[in-house]
């Protein structure tokens, strides 16, 4: 990419917060230009965190379809970037003496806040994990979107001619993270992360691409802040959202280019305008959650599980309360953009992922079975039948009977499970037959939670649902309550994920660590309202420097600690001493093709192609291609190997060599991990004939 073109697609940043304002000004009854409510203004880090994630929400689509199109081309978007950017700015400029006169309080906890999203920024961004390797998701992501950045598509052809089709179209070993399908490859997973990795990689080059989920981060963290003060004290607010920024987790996540951060703001974002919705009684508002709900499945096949638990949280609703019109008005608008937008998902995923949707479509289809019901209890909801078993789901007795069983339940998952279950992967993974230590998982959130936060979470839950139910307090709390506890349910039960840390604590990313710090908060809360003045202050006082001490000391093996720290740089110059113009053989095990060949292919423009030479039928190939091109009149054909090779039957030379280093956490079942791990590989590029 040349200067002018990163400046050009430099355009879209700029628009995403400009293009979320003008259309968030515009909510119902509110004109462009009245000021803007005070919910709206009391909080400019929420404010701006949710102008931007709507801008993220409305030029997702186009540019994702571009992509898929073959067209998308990262300069002529950031112009159009730059168009609305500059557009709304004029505008804007002819409001300044109205927005002059808005003066959001800002008090020491909102001082504290900004500094603790400051440290933060420091931390994801100034250590970010550098992986291009294939081996896990993450470096799939990554390949993924530097050749759409470079390419336009998201569809890249074979490494080999046309001619070669009967060489190598059997035995050249797939990338990781894509599958062949009629004349090229079609990249696995859902699209949109990839795209965005595109344009930051397009903008910034490898400090982009390996940040934007440091920046997502931060936008998720604003959210979840503009969550917490519906919910919360301004105190509790700031506390929980920095919880939640620095801790290990999100750290993790942030740093490494997996699709959980993004998924998490979309769906924060999304349980905030509901939240807002209802209590507003916004249907605008619910319109966009639905938009932001469904973009989450977009970027993740299991986020499908929203529509089914959005309708059991209305029903949930409409049993335990009798629903006003103005919030049934609210819910229907929700279900106008999120149930069109779910089946577009789906839609999308059948149409571009194929592959994708094909091997997950025993996960699908259930779900699809699943919302269908939930859709239909609802409508029975608002028969009679409601009213009649209302008085009964909502006695004290039944009430106090799900606390009973939270609590046998918890305390079953935290201290008996882990010691008489050993639960084993189910034929549906990869990992069929292995031990999944589910049964450790709720002691393993309480690693990087803290018991102390677990445990008050648990409480916060049962107390949102006690005051929703008994005392009508709070009650649009209620389909937060729904998805948070019915994820945490599924994934305490069985993450369905290898059970290598931090690598598992992905599942639990999006929904259950910040929903589980917003119901601690909410026990928090709930506790202090039962102290005297001095009792509460020294209380939180101790709570505090617990978290403090707790959150250091989780982060203390990875505060500085970059993974694969210049790899990207390796990579580069290793792919700078390959040719350009010549099918480059690698001859790898059927594992080894998860790490050094694909970047050297998808992120590089090298016509690498993986050949097993443990099988017989990549032995052949390679016999065959090295005969084919001493035929045609190339004298020699390019070959990479790692450590020694001996060329039986051929005549070789050695013209390069490289030793790729890296340095990565440990990947351990008993988190945290606690050290670093060194690894070194020498490879070698020959070139080989047939003898003389």
């Amino acid at each position: 990419m040349s200067a002018v073109s990163q400046v050009a697609a430099f355009g879209l940043w700029p628009a995403l917060p400009i293009t979320g304002y003008w259309l968030y000004a515009r909510r119902a009854t509110q004109p462009v230009d009245t000021t803007p409510p005070a919910k709206w203004s009391d909080s400019p880090v929420g404010s701006f965190s949710l102008q931007t994630a709507i801008g993220i929400a409305v030029w997702s689509v186009p540019i994702l379809l571009l992509a898929e199109a073959g067209l998308y081309n990262a300069a002529v978007v950031g112009l159009v970037g730059w168009l609305v950017a500059i557009a709304g700015a004029v505008m804007l400029w002819g409001r300044r003496d109205r927005l002059r006169t808005m003066h959001p309080s800002f008090t020491w906890w909102d001082g504290l806040l900004l500094a603790g999203l400051a440290a933060a920024a420091v931390l994801y961004l100034g250590w970010p994990s550098e992986n291009i390797l294939p081996e896990h998701d993450e470096g799939m992501y990554i390949n993924q979107g530097i050749y759409v950045a470079n390419h336009g598509s998201l569809h890249p052809p074979y490494p080999w001619p046309d001619s070669a089709q009967s060489v190598f179209d059997s035995v050249g070993l797939r990338p990781p993270g894509a599958f062949k399908t009629g004349d090229s490859y079609t990249f696995y997973f859902g699209h949109l992360f990839q795209v965005w990795l595109a344009h930051a990689y397009a903008t910034l080059g490898a400090a982009g691409i390996f940040r934007l989920n440091g920046i997502i981060g931060l936008l998720s963290a604003g959210l979840f802040y503009a969550l917490c003060r519906r919910l919360l004290t301004l105190p509790l607010a700031v506390v929980a959202t920095l919880v939640l920024a620095l801790n290990t987790s999100q750290l993790w996540l942030a740093r490494n280019s997996l699709t959980e951060m993004i998924t998490q703001a979309f769906i924060v974002a999304g349980l905030f305008l509901l939240l807002r919705g209802l209590d507003d009684g916004s249907v605008r508002d619910a319109r966009w959650a639905g938009i932001f709900f469904a973009l989450s499945a977009a970027v993740r096949v299991d986020s499908l599980l929203l529509l089914p638990l959005l309708f059991g949280a209305h029903l949930a609703m409409r049993l335990t309360i009798d629903s006003e019109r103005r919030s049934t008005l609210v819910w229907l608008g929700l279900y106008s953009t999120a149930v069109p937008a779910f089946i577009a998902s789906l839609a999308y995923y059948a149409i571009y992922s194929r592959p994708y949707f094909d091997v997950h479509l025993t996960f699908i289809l259930p779900i699809c079975l699943a919302a269908l019901v939930a859709a239909g209890l609802l409508l029975v909801g608002y028969t009679r039948v409601a009213d009649v078993i209302r008085p009964w789901l909502t006695s004290k007795v039944v009430v106090a009977a799900i606390g009973v069983s939270l609590l046998l339940l918890s305390v079953y998952a935290y201290f008996i499970r882990p010691a008489t279950t050993t639960p084993i992967f189910g034929p549906s993974t990869h990992l069929v037959g292995q031990r999944s230590y589910a049964e450790d998982s709720l002691v393993n959130l309480a690693v990087y939670l803290s018991p102390l936060v677990v445990w008050a979470g648990i409480l916060g839950w049962y107390v949102a649902l006690w005051n929703v139910i008994r005392h009508r307090r709070a009650p649009y709390i209620l389909p937060i309550s729904v998805v948070v506890l019915s994820f945490a349910l599924l994934y305490l039960y069985n993450p369905t994920i290898t059970p290598l840390h931090f690598w598992a604590i992905r599942r639990f990313l999006p929904v259950v660590i910040p929903g589980w710090i917003l119901f601690a908060a909410l026990g928090a809360a709930w506790l202090g309202a039962r102290l005297p003045i001095r009792p509460r202050m020294v209380a939180g006082g101790i709570a505090a420097l617990f978290l403090v001490g707790f959150t250091a000391r989780s982060n203390a093996l990875i505060y500085n600690f970059a993974d694969h720290e210049g790899q990207y740089e390796q990579m580069r110059a290793f792919a700078a001493k390959l040719p350009e113009d010549e099918v480059v053989l690698a001859l790898v095990g059927r594992r080894e093709v998860r790490t050094w060949p694909t970047p050297l292919y998808l992120a590089f423009d090298r016509k690498v192609v993986p050949l097993n030479m443990g099988s017989e039928s990549g032995r052949r190939a390679f016999d065959a291609w090295v005969s084919r091109q001493a035929q045609s009149g190339d004298s020699s054909v390019p070959v990479i190997v790692r450590g020694n090779w001996r060329a039986e039957g051929l005549t070789r030379k050695r013209i390069g060599q490289v030793t790729l280093r890296r340095s990565y956490i440990e990947w351990t079942n008993a988190p945290p991990p606690k050290r670093i791990v060194v690894e070194r590989k020498v490879l070698r590029l020959y070139r080989v004939s047939p003898p003389d």
